[in-house]
């Protein structure tokens, strides 16, 4: 794939991780812009706790979509189970 920013390239191995890391994003950044557009609310507590809330959810959801197309390889970004006796996992 060609690099769309300089050192940036869209890393196609495991579609289907990658697309479950776009799906949860897109929903993040959803749920971000519709609670940005209710923060113009008359109360300014309310307005200031959606406009916090909003902004914190479009950065998750940017942030989850440049992880799921970006990172080389993502059994890297997950912790690993613990381990217990009685498991065989």
């Amino acid at each position: 794939m060609a690099p769309y920013l300089p050192g940036m390239v869209v890393k196609p191995k495991y579609l289907a991780k990658r697309l479950w890391g776009s799906a949860f994003g897109v929903g993040f950044l959803a749920l971000g812009i519709i609670t940005l557009g209710g923060s113009y609310q008359p109360d300014p507590e309310v307005a200031d706790r959606a406009l916090g809330f909003g902004t914190t959810l479009v950065i998750a959801g940017l942030a989850a979509l440049a992880a799921s197309w970006l990172i080389a390889d993502l059994d890297k970004i997950w912790c690993r189970p613990p381990k217990r006796p009685w498991w065989r996992g």
